[in-house]
Parts: structure tokens; C-alpha cells; sequence
């Protein structure tokens, strides 16, 4: 009885980055994480700023130089970052 297929997952989506690929600007993210954490605002600005043009959809990194900048009181900056993650326009994962 019963016995029909499981549905099919469909392709892999092909704009997903290898693993692999990622990790040195996992590290690098989590790095100005810590430089956010301890105050060092503009070099974590900075480094948050470098790393994001090589992984666009990198939530994360753009939640951390959000973050930053508002701990910097560039509130407009940082209301306006966080409004394109939120709307996806960061190409946020």
C-alpha cells in the first residue's frame, strides 16, 4: 500500500558556494566579530567591509559591520544595512 515515491528535493542550487571555498572568510568574519566585541570598531569596519565584496551573502558579516556601525552611533549606516538584509537585497542566505 502506499508505496508512491518521496518527492523529490529538486536540483542543487548551483549559486551555493563550496564549503571549502568559504571558510577563510568564515574565520576572517568571526576575527572582526571578536574586533566588535572588544571595541576596536574601525579596523572591524574595515575587515567587515573588505571581506563582504568577496562573499556578498554573507549574513553574517553584514549583521557584524551593521552591528559596528552602530556601536560607531552612524546609525543611518547601520538602519539602512540592516533594511537590505532584512529585504534580501544583500543576497542574505
Amino acid at each position: 500500500m502506499g508505496g508512491g515515491k518521496a518527492g523529490s528535493a529538486g536540483p542543487a542550487v548551483a549559486s551555493l558556494p563550496d564549503i571549502k571555498d568559504m571558510l577563510p572568510y568564515e574565520a576572517a568574519v568571526d576575527g572582526a566579530a571578536d574586533l566588535v566585541d572588544h571595541g576596536n570598531l574601525d579596523e572591524a569596519t574595515d575587515r567587515l567591509r573588505t571581506i563582504i565584496p568577496h562573499v556578498p551573502g554573507h549574513s553574517k558579516a553584514h549583521c557584524f559591520l551593521a552591528a559596528a556601525l552602530r556601536n560607531q552611533s552612524k546609525f543611518d549606516e547601520a538602519a539602512g544595512r540592516s533594511s537590505r538584509i532584512a529585504e534580501g537585497e544583500a543576497g542574505c542566505r
